[in-house]
C-alpha cells in the first residue's frame, strides 16, 4: 500500500506521533516528505491517544517495535513516568518530546529548547540582556524557559491562566538560575499592557491560536515597542491570529 508517496512494505520502519488531538498536525506531511527525499524506508503516522490510554499505547508500540515517536500535547510530562529512561535535559525539566527505541527500551529526550534557540539564531534574534514574555507553563514552555535562561536574558516574565503552574515553573527556574530575574504575571489586562511595552521577545507556548481564530487573552501586539519580536510555537496555521496582528504592526 502507499502512504502518500511512500511505499509501505514488510520492512518499513514505523515512527509515530502521540498526542490528543492530532487532527491538526502537518508533521506527517513534513516527515514523510523528508523520508522520501532521503530515500529512507520509514513511515510517520499520527495517533490520537486520550490521556487515560497512554500507557496502553506505549505497551502496544513496544510490542509492534516502533523505532521511535514524537510526543505532543497533552502527553509531554505524563509520558516520563512510563519510559525506560529519560535523558539529560528532558529529565531536568520533566518533559519529553522525542522517544527512541534502543534495543527494546524506550528512551526519552527533549529537543524543544534546542530547536527554539536554533530558530532564533537563524533569524538573528538575541536573548541576552532582553526582556522576555513567555505565555504558557506546559511542556514546551518548560523546555523553552530553561533554554532561554542559559542565554542570560534581562528578565523573564511568565504568564499562564493557571497561576500555580506558572509559579511552579518560576520556582524551578529560580533554583537552577539563582541570580536571574524571573517573574510571574497576574492574568489581568492592565499589568500585561505595561509588561508588553517593555517586552523585547513575546513567545506563545500555548495551543491558543491553533484554531486560526483565538488570541491569548489580554495580549495585543499593538502595545509592543517597535523592534519587538513575536514568536508563536504553533506551526499550523502558519500565521496565527497573534502573528497576523504582529505582522500588521510590521513586527518581526
Amino acid at each position: 500500500m502507499r502512504y502518500g508517496e511512500i511505499i509501505v512494505n514488510g520492512n518499513t520502519k514505523v515512527i509515530g506521533l502521540l498526542g490528543y488531538p492530532v487532527e491538526h498536525t502537518v508533521s506527517p506531511f513534513m516527515q514523510n516528505s523528508a523520508f522520501r527525499a532521503l530515500n529512507l524506508d520509514y513511515v510517520y503516522v499520527p495517533f490520537s491517544i486520550p490521556p487515560e490510554n497512554l500507557l496502553q499505547a506505549l505497551k502496544a508500540m513496544k510490542v509492534l517495535n516502533f523505532v521511535g515517536f514524537n510526543v505532543t500535547i497533552p502527553h509531554k510530562r505524563a509520558i516520563t513516568k512510563y519510559l525506560d529512561k529519560v535523558e539529560g535535559f528532558a529529565r531536568k525539566i520533566g518533559c519529553v518530546n522525542t522517544v527512541v527505541n534502543r534495543e527494546g527500551e524506550f528512551l526519552g529526550f527533549n529537543t524543544d529548547g534546542e530547536g527554539f534557540l536554533r530558530s532564533l539564531k537563524e533569524e538573528k534574534v538575541e536573548i541576552e540582556g532582553k526582556d522576555i514574555l513567555l505565555i504558557g507553563a506546559g511542556g514546551s514552555a518548560w523546555a523553552i524557559a530553561f533554554s532561554i535562561m542559559k542565554k542570560n536574558p534581562k528578565r523573564l516574565f511568565i504568564l499562564n491562566r493557571n497561576m500555580d503552574n506558572a509559579e511552579m515553573l518560576r520556582l524551578r527556574l529560580s533554583m537552577a538560575f539563582r541570580k536571574a530575574t524571573i517573574l510571574t504575571l497576574p492574568h489581568q489586562k492592565e499589568p500585561l499592557k505595561f509588561t508588553l511595552q517593555v517586552t523585547n521577545l513575546l513567545i506563545n507556548a500555548t495551543p491558543v491560536g491553533m484554531d486560526g481564530k483565538s488570541m491569548p487573552e489580554f495580549i495585543d501586539p499593538k502595545h509592543l515597542s517597535e523592534g519587538a519580536v513575536v514568536y508563536d510555537l504553533i506551526y499550523s496555521p502558519p500565521l496565527t491570529p497573534l502573528l497576523k496582528k504582529a505582522k500588521r504592526r510590521k513586527l518581526k
